[in-house]
């Protein structure tokens, strides 16, 4: 049985006309919200692309370097510094992982065999291998070796 409902009236509804606003009040809500989320996700893709696009280059920066450890020679002594010239940062990493676990002193000879370093001094003095003139290995193992183990054991401290 269908019902028939006959206006009383010609004037709207009060009721309907306020219900009416807020249907619409809602509808205009979600074309806003729809269109915030929209702006979002393209920003959201866009950042993901920076991001994957970062990571990419970064993970090719951080290949592992390959060299034969310990240096047994002043030729392959020359070698790595100037492998070392080429990416710092690569070769930083090995030396730390290499190092950090009792410090240079004690693991030097991971990365130069014995007989290398009782060949070497700092200034070359004594008719022994300089040192100081592979500045990439040099600045690499105590440059910023030792910058970062300081600014860490600074920042560990302040807080």
């Amino acid at each position: 049985m269908e019902r028939k409902f006959e206006m009383v009236s010609n004037e709207p509804n009060p009721c309907c006309m306020a219900l009416q606003a807020r249907i619409d009040a809602l509808e205009n809500g979600m074309e806003k919200v729809c269109k915030k989320l929209d702006e979002m996700q393209k920003t959201n893709a866009n950042m993901n692309a920076k991001v994957l696009g970062f990571m990419n280059q970064l993970s090719k920066n951080m290949v592992e370097p390959k060299v034969e450890l310990p240096i047994m020679d002043e030729l392959n002594l020359q070698s790595l510094d100037n492998k070392i010239g080429e990416s710092p940062n690569n070769y930083l990493q090995l030396f730390k992982r290499m190092l950090i676990p009792g410090g240079i002193s004690k693991n030097l000879e991971r990365i130069f065999h014995r007989s290398l370093i009782l060949k070497m001094n700092f200034n070359g003095e004594l008719e022994k291998i300089s040192f100081r003139r592979y500045k990439n290995i040099y600045n690499t193992l105590y440059g910023k070796f030792f910058l970062q183990k300081f600014l860490l054991l600074v920042a560990s401290n302040l807080f």
